[in-house]
């Protein structure tokens, strides 16, 4: 930063030598460097010569416009100080934020696969029938018995209930398919007896018989269906049996796949 002058002296020559006139401190001023004068008042005397009156007026307005601005820098200088401690403080807040929402993500998606865990516990006992034909004002109960006592089945239902809105048949149109019925026996034995004329039923009557999945595990199965089908086609094709025929049996139990008996491990999941 420049110093700033307390006294100040003009050296007054003659005319014959303007040039050689120099702007220097009065004796004594080297020790007590304080203010610059603000105005040629202060200076006290006015330069005969227009070159050094021109100097002394052009350095004091400069430093007349220095000072403002060393302030002002200064001041500038603080506030960006000020706005760094605050971008730190506000980093780390930041910072603390986000560890807080992913540990509420890893907390809520602990919730998600309890609340599907419990769902699946309480949908053990029901099974979901397709292609059972319908008609109004049935009786679902009902229909069901009928059904199993047909292929020898005699269990005790708690309900029967068919899924979505009922739609009416328009004339001149193909009739809708046919609800899906959900049931829910009040022993697994029933459950797995109705499981073991299913193949029957199928063959029969055109009616399968699934599990009552909740919809995670729904949404889980039908996206992994295509890699557990292209692994079942791969070992077909390697066995080099007619198309259709496998030694591979895939099945669906608890949200996960099994081959054989073996969980089948998604590849895109493995890292």
């Amino acid at each position: 930063m420049p110093p700033k002058f307390s006294k100040l002296a003009l050296q007054q020559g003659t005319s014959s030598a303007p040039l050689d006139r120099r702007l220097t401190l009065a004796p004594g001023d080297a020790a007590c460097i304080s203010t610059f004068p603000s105005s040629l008042d202060e200076v006290g005397f006015v330069p005969a010569d227009p070159f050094q009156r021109f100097m002394t007026e052009s350095m004091i307005q400069l430093n007349n416009r220095l000072g403002p601005l060393e302030r002002t820098v200064a001041g500038l200088e603080d506030q960006l100080a000020s706005a760094a401690g605050s971008h730190a403080s506000l980093s780390h807040r930041l910072g603390v934020i986000e560890q807080g929402i992913a540990l509420n993500q890893a907390n809520l998606t602990k919730l998600k696969e309890h609340a599907n865990d419990q769902e699946r516990r309480a949908r053990r006992f029901n099974l979901r029938f397709l292609g059972i034909p319908e008609a109004p004002n049935e009786n679902p109960l009902a229909v069901m018995e009928t059904l199993l006592a047909k292929h020898g089945v005699d269990v005790r239902l708690s309900i029967a209930h068919r899924c979505g809105k009922f739609l009416q048949v328009i004339p001149g149109a193909e009739p809708p398919k046919p609800r899906p019925m959900i049931i829910k026996v009040a022993l697994l034995r029933d459950r797995d007896a109705i499981i073991g004329v299913s193949k029957q039923l199928r063959e029969d009557d055109g009616i399968s018989v699934l599990d009552d999945l909740t919809r995670s595990d729904y949404v889980k199965k039908k996206a992994e269906w295509p890699l557990v089908k292209a692994l079942l086609t791969q070992t077909t094709a390697e066995g080099g049996r007619g198309e259709g025929q496998t030694t591979l049996k895939a099945s669906f139990k608890n949200g996960k796949w099994f081959v054989n008996g073996v969980s089948f491990n998604n590849p895109s999941k493995s890292d």
